[in-house]
């Protein structure tokens, strides 16, 4: 297949033109490359290409404006469009000159070989069926003529004796006149030649270059089975005309025998070299049964109709478009059933147009009506029907049902205007984020200014995401890792291939990984963008804070994805527990102060300090050391909150200095 469709790849893109035409040239040897719109065009008229790959954006001629004149050339051509994301304005106006296909920049392999391949298969199928349309209705007409002059040919031998004798000395095909040979018994043993013609004599040359008048056959021992004798008796006997086809092994040759009884104990057989016709039948019934394969298997509905545009053949692929079976549609107007009122005149023209001549050919997309009353979008492919001297007798049509990819180009459109209100949605929420406002503007600044190339070259993508500070990632609906940048495998020092393409969360905690998977669910089934906080241990074993903040995008087929940012606020949680704990000191140093200076004596002061230290600090024990300058020790108090059981395992030490009898007081907490 891949010999038999010629491509034009036209690219005004170096870059871009050598790696794609290297992936075609693989696989398509007769590929012809453009520079532009107008080279494309002169290539065109010079090779008439069965296909064409185009970009949109072009030098001296747009992918568009060269559409519309090859279209102009050659309506039928198949049209495959190469497009970046910020040429889809221009998709409308694709759809409405006809093309056939739709790549996105940048482009990927399998999408290409996938669509190239598909349209690839409908041009071969068109140009077959075409092909053995036109053989099939040549042969049928040569086999009723053959026939027909067979038949007219065994009447005329009957007519008369006179008649039997012109035609014995100028008929084409072979003649012989055998008497019987009988035995006293009247059994047939044997059957001598009475007259044979010079056709019979070339068509069983060199057998019977010879004298054979008055000789039998066995006298010949001229091959001939026993079967044929048996035909020859029962032409005699039963006085019957017979007709049969007989296989000569000698020259391998089929011929038909014509076998009467002209009168008693003679019979005549008239012989016609059939060895080519059987041949050509063979061959028929052969392109009958790839055709009808063909006419069953295709997913394209083949709808044949007479002028009057009655349907005549009708195979299941129409069954299941249109949802009429074969019995109901036969012989019925087409109009009455599967053309709404509004699709009337446009489908009449075109037919119109095939029917009087003006066109062999055309294609049109149009509305139809299903059986159900649902409306779908078709393209007809229609053909003309036409007899020996070129009289239109009937029309064929192959239909695509288009429905579902027309919906699918709206919803993509609809899907591409979502993603760049997500997108500024993302940025303007990411600016939010006050610890990555400097270095993010930067980022954002050359992100919008490199937003075209970036959509043409995945590596300047994956450059761009692997420089961000920020860990970043993308998951499919299924947990799975799409895409992760280096900030993202540095956090939680993870190589890129050990998670890409699996699930789970395995830097977390059981328990953790099953609470964000239902967090992923949720933004999933709500499409709404949500920030928690996690928690978890790095390699260091330290506890690490991070706030990750999810969305949900579109991929290019259309599929959700989830978009994840991650911030870590380890250091920020960590500066305002200290910030706490200090006030927080600061406070109880305060209130211990003034206890130290306003007691009347020390054991009352001792007793409000032990209550504060018990009640504000939430210990279980407390230990208070009074020394003098010389460092002897002199009283130890302690005090016990019965409320509390448990033992706190830190230590705070407090050093309180006051002028009171030039103690130094320290306070030990457990």
């Amino acid at each position: 297949m891949e010999n038999l469709i010629s491509i034009l790849y036209a690219e005004d893109e170096e870059r871009i033109q050598r790696t794609v035409g290297r992936m075609l040239k693989r696989k398509y040897k007769n590929l012809f490359l453009a520079n532009d719109g107008r080279d494309g065009l002169e290539s065109f008229k010079k090779n008439k290409q069965d296909l064409i790959i185009t970009d949109i954006r072009m030098p001296y001629l747009d992918g568009l404006s060269m559409i519309k004149k090859i279209k102009e050339i050659e309506p039928n051509t198949k049209i495959i469009v190469m497009s970046a994301y910020t040429e889809a304005s221009y998709f409308l106006e694709s759809i409405e000159i006809g093309v056939d296909g739709f790549l996105i920049k940048p482009v990927i392999r399998e999408k290409l070989f996938e669509i190239v391949k598909k349209i690839s298969e409908t041009i071969l199928m068109e140009r077959n069926l075409e092909i053995k349309n036109l053989e099939i209705k040549k042969q049928n007409i040569e086999l009723n003529e053959i026939n027909t002059e067979l038949e007219e040919l065994y009447d005329n031998l009957q007519v008369s004796e006179q008649k039997y004798h012109a035609l014995f000395d100028n008929m084409t095909s072979g003649f012989t006149l055998l008497e019987a040979v009988k035995n006293k018994e009247n059994e047939i043993l044997d059957f001598r030649f009475l007259e044979i013609n010079e056709s019979f004599r070339k068509l069983f040359s060199p057998y019977f270059n010879k004298l054979v008048i008055g000789r039998t056959i066995k006298n010949l021992k001229f091959e001939i089975s026993n079967d044929l004798i048996e035909e020859f008796k029962n032409a005699i006997f039963i006085g019957r005309n017979i007709r049969i086809e007989y296989f000569f092994k000698k020259k391998r040759q089929y011929f038909e025998i014509f076998i009467y009884n002209p009168q008693k104990n003679q019979v005549a057989a008239i012989y016609n070299d059939i060895t080519e016709r059987k041949r050509y039948s063979k061959n028929l019934q052969k392109l009958n049964q790839r055709f009808s394969l063909h006419f069953k298997e295709t997913p394209l509905a083949y709808i044949e109709w007479n002028t009057n545009l009655e349907i005549i053949d009708w195979n299941p692929s129409a069954e299941k478009i249109f949802s009429y079976n074969k019995k109901e549609i036969i012989g019925k107007n087409i109009f009455s059933l599967i053309v709404p009122d509004n699709s009337k005149n446009e489908v009449l023209s075109d037919w119109t147009n095939l029917i009087y001549k003006k066109q062999m050919s055309n294609k049109s997309t149009v509305f139809n009506l299903r059986k159900d009353g649902k409306i779908i979008i078709c393209d007809w492919y229609n053909t003309s029907l036409r007899d020996r001297n070129g009289k239109v007798i009937g029309l064929s049509s192959l239909v695509h049902d288009i429905t579902e990819k027309t919906e699918a180009e709206k919803k993509l459109k609809e899907q591409n205007k979502n993603m760049v209100e997500q997108k500024k949605e993302i940025e303007s929420q990411n600016f939010e984020l006050q610890s990555l406002n400097e270095s993010l503007d930067d980022i954002n600044q050359e992100i919008q200014n490199s937003n075209i190339n970036l959509k043409k070259s995945e590596e300047k993508l994956n450059i761009i995401l692997n420089t961000l500070p920020t860990p970043i990632f993308v998951k499919d609906a299924q947990h799975k890792w799409l895409i992760i940048n280096d900030a993202f495998t540095k956090m939680f020092n993870i190589k890129k291939e050990e998670l890409l393409g699996k699930k789970g969360h395995i830097f977390y905690s059981k328990k953790q990984a099953n609470k964000i998977i239902k967090r992923e669910e949720y933004i999933y089934s709500t499409g709404k963008t949500k920030e928690y906080e996690e928690r978890f241990l790095d390699i260091n074993n330290k506890k690490r804070i991070v706030i990750s903040k999810r969305s949900l995008i579109n991929d290019t087929d259309g599929n959700k994805i989830l978009l994840g940012i991650i911030t870590d606020i380890s250091y920020i949680r960590e500066q305002e527990r200290r910030v706490k704990k200090t006030l927080r000191q600061q406070s109880f140093l305060s209130d211990i102060s003034y206890e130290f200076n306003t007691a009347v004596n020390f054991s009352l002061k001792m007793k409000n300090v032990l209550k504060k230290l018990g009640f504000l600090t939430n210990v279980s024990r407390v230990y208070i050391f009074e020394k003098k300058c010389d460092n002897q020790l002199r009283k130890t108090y302690s005090w016990f909150n019965k409320k509390k059981e448990l033992f706190i395992k830190n230590k705070t030490v407090f050093n309180i200095l006051n002028n009171w009898k030039s103690w130094q007081t320290t306070i030990y907490f457990k």
